[in-house]
């Protein structure tokens, strides 16, 4: 049956409805680091898990909890290829939907944008820690020299 036919407009129909449940599982597999990304290059064609791998500038480990939290929320099967032996990761109907909105509204460049800065973030605090260690340092000698001095005063004044 077309879309159409049922009284809701043109074309064909939805796939299975997104439920509210479903929803925060595929919101979650897109916030998550290499989500949406996973998504993206599935969008394109399906793919083996040695291929994502080269690509993805994350963990393998990553990639595999990707596709499972992608499977749980729906977004992704696996498409046996027996002839080849090799398995081939595809987005079902609903990941195809979540694939054109990831590449209409530039969620993937807007979202590696956000990463790139955390790592920057987490750059320079890592840095900033460094620095305040090296004045707290430099507090903590001049502290102590100060007290070395002190004492060293009062021993004069003792021995006299």
């Amino acid at each position: 049956m077309d879309f159409s036919d049922s009284g809701n407009g043109g074309g064909p129909a939805p796939p299975d409805e997104f439920s509210d449940e479903g929803l925060d599982q595929m919101i979650e597999v897109l916030s998550s680091a290499g989500g949406a990304w996973l998504i993206a290059q599935l969008h394109d064609e399906p793919k083996r898990f040695q291929t994502l791998r080269q690509d993805f500038p994350k963990s393998p480990s990553t990639i595999d909890e990707r596709l499972e939290e992608g499977r749980q929320a729906g977004l992704v099967d696996e498409q046996p290829k027996y002839v080849q032996k090799k398995k081939y990761h595809r987005l079902t109907e609903k990941g195809e939907v979540i694939g054109d909105e990831i590449e209409r509204t530039d969620l993937l460049r807007i979202q590696e944008e956000i990463w790139r800065l955390e790592q920057e973030l987490d750059e320079e605090l890592d840095a900033f820690r460094e620095s305040l260690v090296e004045k707290q340092d430099e507090l903590n000698e001049a502290f102590i020299d100060r007290v070395r001095v002190s004492q060293s005063k009062g021993n004069d004044e003792y021995d006299q």
